[in-house]
């Protein structure tokens, strides 16, 4: 989200802002799942465009498509997505479900509310999911509220029932987010060059 183009140098974005954008990708991945039947599969800030008005669009909906054109998603497709997106479920078997979805959206309020910050970044990208085991998870970012993150850890239960599905995510979301700082810009918390971000994100460059 904050790699292309860099958002941050472009306006200023406020707590209120994130829950306004989050509100929108929860409703297009409400879509997917209610409507269609069908998971996104790789929900992160790479695949959500953001316009200057702050409107957004999800994108990145390859895996979607090849589950709506043959009924499933490849274990090998799957498997391709980094492992810090992914739900622990997944990273133990590569099935996407609209739950595991769930869990990659809250690594993606993490994004948003820090410009786009890499999750886990003091965690060994190969030791994501033992750290998982071990009930870790990150902790609220400085310039984050708690109803936002109470959002996020939501996203992170352990147990892939216990997570809210999308249509409840949204009305979190819209509820929450008259209480958040509209008013206040975000700060990027990393200085990190991109050769930098793809190694701590343990995205292959």
């Amino acid at each position: 989200m904050s790699h292309e183009g860099d958002m941050a140098a472009v306006c200023s974005i406020t707590e209120q802002d994130v829950f306004s954008m989050a509100s929108q990708v929860a409703s297009g991945l409400e879509y997917l799942s209610v409507t269609h039947s069908l998971v996104h599969g790789y929900v992160a800030a790479c695949n959500v465009l953001i316009h200057e008005d702050l409107s957004v669009r999800l994108c990145g909906l390859g895996l979607a498509s090849i589950q709506h054109r043959t009924g499933s998603i490849p274990a090998r497709r799957a498997a391709r997505v980094p492992g810090k997106w992914q739900s622990p479920e997944r990273l133990r078997e590569p099935s996407v479900t609209e739950k595991s979805d769930v869990w990659s959206f809250g690594i993606l309020l993490y994004e948003m509310v820090t410009l786009g910050a890499p999750p886990y970044p003091d965690v060994d990208p190969a030791k994501i999911l033992k750290t998982l085991k071990r009930n870790y998870r990150m902790k609220k970012p400085q310039q984050c509220g708690e109803r936002l993150y109470d959002v996020m850890t939501s996203c992170w239960q352990w147990e892939a029932p216990k997570r809210p599905c999308f249509t409840e995510l949204l009305k979190q979301l819209q509820n929450s987010s008259t209480e958040a700082n509209g008013s206040t810009p975000l700060q990027a918390t990393d200085t990190l060059d991109w050769a930098e971000y793809l190694h701590v994100a343990g995205i292959p460059s």
